[in-house]
C-alpha cells in the first residue's frame, strides 16, 4: 500500500518551524512545496511525481525542467505573488506588498491537527497561504482597502474602517474584517528585543471617533496602552502574539454583527535603546480586508467606495 504523507492543504510537510525572534508568528506565510508517499511494503519514502516542477539548473545542458520538494521551491511562489502585486503600481512599497500578502492569507486553508493547541498552530502555518482569488482584485463580496503612512514615536494615528450599514443587516451569515499591519524596523545585533522601533494597532468597536481618541493619549505609554482593550469577539490571533513581530494580522468573524462602528488605531512606542537608531517618522502600511461571501446580493465594493468619498482620517 502507498499512501501519500501530507493530504493538500493539511500541516506543511516543509517548513522552518516558529516561532521567530522574539516570539514573532513565523513562518509569515506558507505554500505548497510538494509532498511524500509512503510505501509501507518496502518502508521506503518517494517523492516521484509528488514535487513542485521548475526549471533545471543545467537548463543550458537540454534539461530544461526539474521536480522537486521542500523550502525552496514554495518561497519562489511566495515571490512571485510579491512581484505580480508590484506590478500594479511603482508607488507600491515592500511593507505594502507584505501588508497585502498577508491580508489575502487564510490560516484555516492549513489544516492542523487538532491536538495542536490553536497558538502552537501558528508556528506551523504562520497567518496561512495565500488567497490568489481576492489577492489582486476586489468585489462586491471581498473588499481590499490598504494605506502606507509614516509615525513618529509615541504618536497615534485613528482610522474608520468604512462599513457599509447592509453588511450588518439579513441573516445570520459568516462576515470577516482583516487587518493587517508592515512595517520595517531598524534592528540591533542581538536576539533579545532586537526591534528599535514598536508599531502596532488595535481593533476597536465604538459609537464615535471622539470615544477612541479619549482613549488613547498623544503620548500613550507602553504601559497604558497594553491596558486598552481590543475588540476581541471571534478574533483569530490576539494583539499580544501578533505585536512581536514586524507584520501583524487578525481577523474578526462577525456572524451577527451589531450595528456599530469599527476603529483602527496605530500606536508607535520605542524602546527607549531605540530612539538614537530610529528614523524620526517610521513607515509603516495597513491592509483591510472586508468579506461578506455568503451575502445573497452583496454590494459592499459599491457601498464601500461611496463611503470613501466623504470619510477622512484624523491623525494626532
Amino acid at each position: 500500500m502507498i499512501l501519500l504523507i501530507n493530504l493538500w492543504l493539511q500541516e506543511i510537510l516543509f517548513l522552518h518551524l516558529g516561532f521567530g525572534i522574539g516570539g514573532s508568528i513565523k513562518p509569515d506565510l506558507v505554500a505548497y512545496g510538494g509532498n511524500l508517499s509512503i510505501d509501507h511494503r518496502s518502508r521506503s519514502l518517494n517523492k516521484n511525481g509528488l514535487g513542485v516542477i521548475s526549471l533545471h539548473s543545467k537548463f543550458l545542458e537540454g534539461n530544461l525542467f526539474t521536480e522537486d520538494i521542500g523550502t525552496s521551491y514554495s518561497a519562489p511562489y511566495i515571490t512571485h505573488l510579491a512581484g505580480r502585486v508590484s506590478s500594479y503600481s511603482k508607488d507600491f512599497s515592500s511593507t505594502l506588498i507584505k501588508a497585502l500578502l498577508v491580508a489575502s492569507a487564510e490560516t484555516n486553508s492549513v489544516k492542523i491537527d487538532e491536538s495542536i493547541q490553536k497558538e502552537d498552530s501558528f508556528k506551523l502555518r504562520g497567518y496561512g497561504k495565500v488567497d490568489e482569488e481576492f489577492l489582486f482584485r476586489s468585489s462586491e463580496e471581498v473588499v481590499i482597502l490598504y494605506a502606507t503612512d509614516f509615525i513618529q514615536n509615541d504618536k497615534n494615528h485613528f482610522y474608520e474602517i468604512p462599513i457599509p450599514e447592509d453588511f450588518f443587516l439579513g441573516n445570520k451569515r459568516k462576515r470577516e474584517v482583516t487587518v493587517t499591519l508592515s512595517y520595517h524596523s531598524s534592528a540591533r545585533n542581538t536576539r533579545v528585543n532586537y526591534r528599535a522601533s514598536r508599531i502596532s494597532f488595535r481593533l476597536l468597536r465604538k459609537n464615535s471617533m471622539e470615544e477612541v481618541v479619549k482613549m488613547f493619549n498623544k503620548a500613550t505609554s507602553k504601559e497604558d496602552y497594553e491596558n486598552i482593550p481590543e475588540y476581541n469577539q471571534n478574533r483569530t490571533i490576539s494583539s499580544k502574539l501578533r505585536d512581536k513581530g514586524t507584520v501583524q494580522s487578525s481577523t474578526w468573524e462577525l456572524k451577527q454583527p451589531r450595528n456599530s462602528n469599527y476603529y483602527l488605531v496605530v500606536t508607535r512606542n520605542d524602546f527607549s535603546w531605540g530612539e538614537k537608531i530610529s528614523k524620526t517618522e517610521e513607515e509603516y502600511s495597513l491592509a483591510i480586508v472586508i468579506k461578506d461571501k455568503e451575502a445573497k446580493e452583496a454590494k459592499l465594493y459599491s457601498q464601500i467606495k461611496e463611503k470613501i468619498v466623504i470619510r477622512e482620517k484624523i491623525k494626532l
